[in-house]
């Protein structure tokens, strides 16, 4: 929020992606007993900064927290 602020004279967007655990082939292997469904793809993480990316002009000052993938 601080680099938000003062970028903000600069027209500087800063957000950050704070993902609790990805789904990746060595976290998998970390973690062989977890429940792979409710984490988050790394597809999913790069979506969101995409979307975050292309909307700069107004999304700055936030942390995007992703503690798992909801089950519906």
């Amino acid at each position: 929020e601080a680099l938000a602020l003062e970028g903000k004279q600069l027209n500087l967007s800063v957000n950050a992606i704070a993902p609790y655990i990805i789904d990746t082939p060595s976290n998998r292997q970390w973690m062989n007993d977890a429940d792979y469904d409710s984490w988050v793809k790394p597809e999913e993480v790069g979506e969101l900064a995409d979307a975050i990316f292309n909307n700069f002009h107004f999304v700055t000052g936030n942390i995007f927290q992703l503690p798992g993938r909801f089950n519906i």
